[in-house]
């Protein structure tokens, strides 16, 4: 049995202002600092044989912070960024809102219709998202990894996991910050045994 654990980068300054991250990046907070310290001990005597994050910054800090001083390989692979944006990174909820709800609407409700302003496509993405995943499991039979990637990101591999349709994808929550989902793979059957869980909180 392969295991994967699964979580989200720590909460960023975008993050509370509501700015479409993507592929670019902004710094983690003190207080998502402290979100993937709280994981890193939760997972502390959990044995990983691999660790593979975004190389986002916000990504790839929060691999670091949660591995500690452990002997794990990261491995920045770029098949795990979020979703590209394109010309909405960096530019708040309302600001998008005001520049085509639409597409903003066809982003979280219906992704099959959302057309992006110079970013990634639904299709694009989740066959990015799941290439990824199909290749993670595959070089690591029966051992267990952890995998940091972001919130949308997340959620299509959820949707992966669940045989849900692209446009069920919404239905999802996007999980809490430096949570954890736990996905077991056994025989090509995916357990889903924890989803966004947040119990190791510790502040």
């Amino acid at each position: 049995m392969t295991t994967l654990y699964i979580t989200r980068h720590g909460e960023t300054e975008w993050n509370i202002q509501s700015r479409f991250q993507g592929w670019k990046n902004s710094p983690l907070t003190e207080l998502g600092v402290k979100q993937a310290e709280s994981l890193r001990k939760r997972m502390s005597t959990v044995p990983l044989n691999k660790i593979y994050a975004s190389p986002t910054e916000r990504a790839a800090k929060t691999a670091e912070i949660i591995r500690g001083d452990r002997d794990i390989e990261i491995i920045h692979d770029i098949d795990l960024r979020e979703m590209g944006f394109g010309n909405w990174e960096g530019l708040t909820y309302d600001e998008i809102k005001s520049l085509n709800e639409a597409e903003l609407n066809n982003l979280i409700y219906h992704p099959s219709k959302y057309i992006p302003d110079m970013g990634e496509d639904y299709k694009t993405f989740t066959a990015r998202i799941i290439g990824a995943v199909d290749r993670i499991i595959l070089n690591h039979p029966n051992e267990s990894v952890l995998i940091v990637t972001h919130g949308i990101s997340l959620k299509v591999m959820l949707s992966y996991f669940n045989s849900l349709d692209l446009d069920e994808i919404h239905n999802l929550p996007i999980v809490g910050q430096a949570s954890l989902t736990q996905v077991n793979i056994n025989k090509d059957e995916f357990q889903v045994i924890l989803t966004g869980d947040t119990q190791h909180y510790d502040f």
